[in-house]
């Protein structure tokens, strides 16, 4: 088995996509050694990849890139593509039925998206799938009632590097760093703000809480932040602190904080069904105690054991909830059994070694 990554990345980026494709690209290389490459657009040099990495130029319109990665992967003798962009893999799977059959390549599916490309794309692609990767069973469900998709497939949830929070502060000395106040409670709340992510329900549960707490709102770009406050009171217990590095940044916040927050929205069905956020992941590894939105893409991962889950889209149950995991003498429990199982089960590591076990045929 040979595998090719084919991705539309161009770096630097701090895109949730981007961290994700980064850290699949290293656990492949983990798996696959010298058999794996990662391909992007350009910008190899920005990035601290441990694998093999080929750029396919600046044109970064799927059928050209789609060209390339045919070409390329014809000419080196890949026996596998794998894809997680639907307009990329598109004109991947058409092109190579016309111009390449003779390279016999595979090709295998990572869906995290469906709304992304119209249906009959999907199920053009489906069509020609052997292997379908989706990043939660509500997706699984999806794809077999709404597209019609009958192969096999592999549920595999997003995942984490553990040793990213695994970091010497303390609480007060990350606070210190960030310059959050030492004696406020901190409730958490990393991502973007997408009206799905539920950071207004977020912001506006600051309401119902009292003047000893603080909400930290980790993430935005700068006119995206702009456009929130516009439409937001401020409020003096809110810090919106924009945008910060994955790695380096989240791992501190995250230990300066008293509770993690997931205030998901139900009313969008990617939230209630196809989402995998990475920042669960990290709440998890980093041993924060999670409040969460009861809904069915995180009740995958997540039980009454591992967080307080609360009713989505509404400011006073989160406030509760948030209350609730603070004052509860159980909290550190949860926070460490959630820690457990993160290590257990959701790594990057393990969670290559699961696809490519798939993909060979071993499970």
């Amino acid at each position: 088995m040979k595998l090719l990554y084919a991705t539309s990345l161009r770096f630097p980026s701090s895109l949730a996509n981007r961290i994700q494709i980064v850290s699949m690209a290293n656990a492949f290389d983990h798996t696959l050694g010298n058999s794996f490459t990662l391909g992007m657009s350009v910008g190899k040099e920005h990035t601290n990849l441990s694998c093999n990495v080929v750029e396919m130029g600046t044109k970064t319109k799927s059928p050209y890139l789609a060209w390339n990665y045919l070409r390329y992967a014809s000419a080196n003798n890949f026996t596998h593509i794998y894809c997680r962009e639907e307009k990329l893999l598109f004109f991947l799977v058409l092109f190579s039925r016309v111009f390449f059959k003779s390279a016999h390549i595979t090709f295998c599916y990572e869906v995290h998206r469906l709304e992304y490309a119209p249906k009959l794309w999907h199920k053009y692609i489906l069509s020609h799938m052997p292997y379908v990767i989706p990043i939660t069973e509500g997706m699984r469900a999806s794809l077999q009632s709404d597209y019609g998709y009958k192969g096999t497939m592999f549920v595999a949830a997003d995942a984490v590097d553990p040793a990213l929070f695994e970091i010497p502060q303390t609480k007060e000395e990350a606070r210190v760093a960030l310059g959050l106040p030492l004696d406020k409670k901190i409730a958490l709340y990393a991502g973007s703000l997408e009206p799905w992510k539920g950071a207004d329900t977020f912001y506006e549960s600051i309401r119902h809480m009292g003047s000893e707490w603080l909400f930290v709102i980790v993430g935005g770009k700068p006119p995206h932040v702009t456009e929130f406050l516009g439409t937001h009171e401020l409020h003096e217990s809110v810090r919106m602190e924009g945008q910060k590095p994955y790695n380096t940044a989240l791992p501190q916040y995250l230990r300066a904080a008293d509770i993690a927050v997931i205030p998901n929205s139900g009313v969008q069905e990617i939230s209630r069904v196809s989402t995998s956020p990475l920042k669960l992941f990290a709440y998890m590894a980093s041993g924060t105690p999670i409040v969460a939105s009861d809904l069915p893409s995180l009740r995958e991962i997540l039980t009454d054991d591992l967080a307080v889950l609360v009713k989505p889209d509404d400011a006073e149950a989160l406030a509760q909830g948030i209350q609730k995991a603070q004052s509860d003498p159980q909290r550190a429990e949860r926070a460490d059994r959630a820690k457990k199982l993160v290590r257990e089960r959701y790594t990057w590591n393990q969670r290559s070694d699961a696809i490519v076990s798939f993909i060979q045929g071993r499970l």
